[in-house]
């Protein structure tokens, strides 16, 4: 069976393009925004998360903290896009234990590097 992947963020070009890249190999999910993307990920139950920092109404880091009080969405593994990749950004989401992040624009190349990599290679087989 295919693994899961949803994507909360409110760009819709991002959630085109990630969705593109992913399809092939993932099954995969995209939610506009973090009270979407909860509420999707909760039913939905994706093996990984792609999860936007900047979002309006509610913020990745906001969603991540909701996320982690919910029994069944806690362990998901999450990826985070940001458009700044400065110190003090990379540090939050990493404390917010983040496995990985993606700096926008990205290289689809990339985007499915760092998929492969938190689930494992030949994860989708």
């Amino acid at each position: 069976m295919d693994k899961k992947v949803l994507i909360i963020d409110d760009d819709k070009m991002i959630l085109k393009l990630s969705d593109y890249v992913l399809k092939d190999e993932y099954e995969v999910k995209c939610a506009i925004s973090g009270f979407d993307g909860i509420d999707l990920a909760e039913s939905f139950l994706p093996d990984l998360i792609l999860l936007d920092i900047e979002m309006p109404q509610m913020n990745g880091f906001e969603v991540m903290q909701a996320l982690n009080k919910s029994d069944k969405c806690k362990n998901i593994p999450i990826l985070m896009f940001t458009s700044s990749a400065d110190r003090e950004t990379v540090l939050k989401a990493k404390n917010y234990g983040v496995n990985d992040y993606i700096v926008k624009p990205f290289l689809p190349e990339k985007l499915l590097e760092s998929v492969e990599k938190t689930l494992g290679r030949n994860a989708h087989k």
